[in-house]
């Protein structure tokens, strides 16, 4: 499966944390670096299997030469650059472990520039970015028909339509329509029977698709298939 998350940018502000002395005679590359701004590539990352996924962040304003570390509320977000002579960063580093189960979480990124030659530092206002583990999970997934239980779907398209569409032996007997998938991480939240399609109940194993089309194709993408047994 693939994904393409979109681009995404906010402005963001800086504060100025400087000794008394740079207070009285900031440096030049100080001063540059509290207009700076940074944004991230993505509006969601996405982890598929366990993997961890990787953070591009890009910034502009930054003093030239400056050392500029950047931090996140998830543990793996942390690395360093410097500033080119324009001011400008662009660093990779691994994003934050996603839940477990899908559903949009966020985190928060913040970069930190530090003049070399006075040490004076800016600390960039954090700004938000978005994660989800791919898949679906159940909270319950073995159960008997009639009860329901809670679907965590995540990694659709954002806005789009998520059905299943349950096959047993090979053939569709029906597909059911879960819900709408909210931006940006292209999840869902929501209850449901472990087989909510009306006629004859599959006495054996059956598998479902979950994708984003209401006619069943097994090349449908991105799609999640699931095999369950009736209890």
């Amino acid at each position: 499966m693939r994904i393409h998350p979109s681009a995404t940018g906010r402005r963001l502000f800086f504060g100025a944390v400087v000794s008394v002395g740079a207070l009285a005679a900031p440096a030049v590359g100080a001063a540059t670096a509290s207009a700076a701004t940074i944004q991230l590539n993505a509006a969601c990352y996405v982890s598929v299997n366990g993997m961890i996924p990787s953070v591009l962040i890009t910034g502009t304003g930054f003093g030239p030469g400056d050392d500029v570390e950047i931090t996140g509320s998830g543990d793996s977000i942390d690395a360093d650059t410097t500033a080119d002579a324009n001011g400008d960063i662009s660093v990779t580093t691994d994003g934050p472990v996603a839940p477990l189960n899908p559903g949009a979480r966020s985190f928060t990124v913040t970069a930190t520039d530090t003049d070399f030659d006075t040490g004076a530092t800016f600390t960039t206002v954090p700004i938000t970015g978005y994660e989800t583990q791919a898949g679906v999970t159940l909270s319950q997934d073995i159960a008997k028909f009639t009860k329901s239980v809670t679907y965590n779907l995540g990694a659709f398209i954002p806005g789009g339509k998520i059905y299943a569409h349950y096959l047993v032996h090979g053939k569709l007997t029906g597909t059911h329509l879960f819900g709408t998938a909210a931006a940006p991480c292209g999840t869902l939240k929501t209850k449901a029977t472990i087989y909510p399609i009306s006629g004859r109940r599959p006495t054996g194993s059956y598998k479902v698709q979950f994708d984003d089309a209401k006619q069943y194709s097994k090349h449908a993408a991105p799609r999640f298939v699931i095999k369950f047994k009736p209890f």
